[in-house]
């Protein structure tokens, strides 16, 4: 779960106390035992049924992994229509990551609504407006991420957000030294993605932002003004901006949401389904 704020913590352990004393968690787990002993003396007993049990395997082993395969040929693709493209390897994999992501095979996140269930929102806000939440280290108004997959309009959700500050691609992370021209070479690739291969992304529609301020790239747009804030933006947050409405006392979505350069959505691509924009 991501906390999108500007956080001032010299560490992450208050937070965590905090979320600790809001949900009041029951921790649970589930722990499979595979009893070798038992397996050994049932294939002597039953030498037919082990051999037949045995020949099953490798077919279940083939179906269960054709995606894994199905994996390794879209990544050959994708370097392949990234070939003519200067050579940066933290950009192709967040560029294969924000694939995933496209294709439901990756987790985003999303904001969390009312009916919700996957976390305290409620409950951590209000905890938050009775304690002040300047004392928690925060000095802007705490929106709730939940990891959730791209839906298709039945399942999942219709937008899903992916840092560039906090990102979450697997391997090595490593800061660029100048952000916006590293979202412009992740854009570029992208678009090239798509043209030579549109149904890689898997019918997903696109768009860059950041925070605010002066911008020398058109292709990433600011997603909030002194006043306002982007349509589609303040739409995926309604629950949460009625619910900062509520409980803080705020007049309008751009006081929501920070300013600043150091937040989840200070840099971020907002990825959702083209019939579902």
């Amino acid at each position: 779960m991501q906390i999108v704020a500007q956080l001032a913590f010299e560490s992450h352990y208050p937070l965590a106390l905090m979320l600790n004393s809001v949900a009041n968690p029951g921790w649970r787990t589930d722990l499979l035992v595979i009893p070798v002993e038992t397996m050994v003396r049932e294939s002597q007993q039953s030498p037919q049924r082990w051999a037949d049990w045995k020949n099953a395997l490798p077919l279940l082993g083939w179906k269960k992994t054709r995606g894994a395969r199905s994996e390794q040929i879209r990544l050959a693709a994708l370097y392949e229509a990234l070939s003519d493209f200067r050579r940066d390897e933290y950009a192709d994999h967040t560029v294969h990551q924000i694939t995933n992501i496209c294709r439901s095979e990756s987790l985003g996140f999303a904001p969390l609504t009312e009916d919700d269930a996957a976390g305290p929102f409620s409950s951590l806000q209000r905890f938050l407006s009775e304690n002040e939440f300047q004392n928690s280290g925060m000095n802007a108004f705490p929106a709730v991420l939940r990891p959730t997959l791209l839906g298709n309009g039945e399942n999942g959700r219709h937008a899903v957000y992916y840092s560039f500050r906090y990102p979450t691609v697997l391997g090595p992370v490593r800061s660029p030294k100048n952000q916006v021209r590293f979202m412009q070479d992740v854009q570029e690739r992208l678009e090239a993605l798509a043209s030579q291969s549109p149904d890689f992304l898997d019918s997903a529609d696109w768009a860059l932002f950041q925070s605010q301020g002066p911008l020398r790239n058109k292709r990433i747009r600011p997603f909030r003004t002194r006043f306002a804030v982007n349509r589609e933006i303040e739409a995926d947050f309604h629950d949460e901006i009625a619910k900062a409405k509520d409980i803080w006392g705020i007049q309008s979505a751009a006081q929501f949401f920070p300013g600043g350069k150091k937040g989840f959505l200070s840099r971020f691509i907002r990825i959702s389904r083209c019939d579902q924009v």
